[in-house]
């Protein structure tokens, strides 16, 4: 567990190391905020380890952008999280034009741990309440008072919407992803 969270109060307590958390927690890490963030998985990046189901990125990994200019080629990189470290992009990682989500949840990883960034892995947040002063974050393992939360978990669950006849349908986190493929019954 970070240090931060000895005192029972930090400043900003961000929820999901994913990311949109780990970015977060890194331009707060720079100038020595006091923040925490909390992720309930053992490690960042949970969704890129369940999704997408067919276990390729859609963003693609532009590695080879004929420019030596860094503005160039970060405008063309879909995967990186910005950072003052040039060895720490994403292509650095993979030179697939369409990389592997595995790949992704290296590199989260990778970037938590070089930069150093207060991450509580198996912390989950059950309950947020505002307070007179900010918000009372409850975890699976304290009670931590704080000025500024940040929720950063992503997307959760499907939304099944009310509609007649919508259980009959296959959602994208049951689809079979054998290229192969089931064929179709029909209706």
């Amino acid at each position: 567990m970070p240090r931060h969270t000895d005192r029972g109060f930090v400043r900003y307590v961000i929820v999901g190391a994913g990311p949109a958390g780990l970015q977060l927690s890194y331009f707060l890490h720079q100038p020595g905020a006091d923040y925490v963030t909390f992720e309930r998985e053992t490690a960042p990046g949970s969704f890129f380890r369940r999704f997408p189901r067919h276990r390729r990125l859609i963003s693609i990994n532009k590695v080879h952008t004929h420019s030596s200019d860094l503005e160039i080629r970060l405008r063309w990189d879909w995967n990186s999280l910005l950072n003052h470290d040039p060895e720490l992009l994403f292509p650095r990682f993979t030179d697939e034009y369409l990389p592997a989500a595995d790949d992704m949840v290296r590199y989260l990883g990778e970037f938590q741990r070089v930069h150093g960034l207060a991450v509580g892995y198996g912390t989950e947040v059950r309950l947020i309440e505002r307070d007179d002063d900010g918000f009372l974050v409850h975890t699976s393992e304290q009670s931590l008072r704080c000025r500024c939360v940040i929720v950063a978990t992503g997307w959760g669950a499907p939304f099944i919407p009310d509609i007649r006849g919508v259980e009959h349908a296959v959602g994208y986190e049951d689809m079979d992803v054998d290229p192969r493929g089931t064929p179709y019954s029909g209706c």
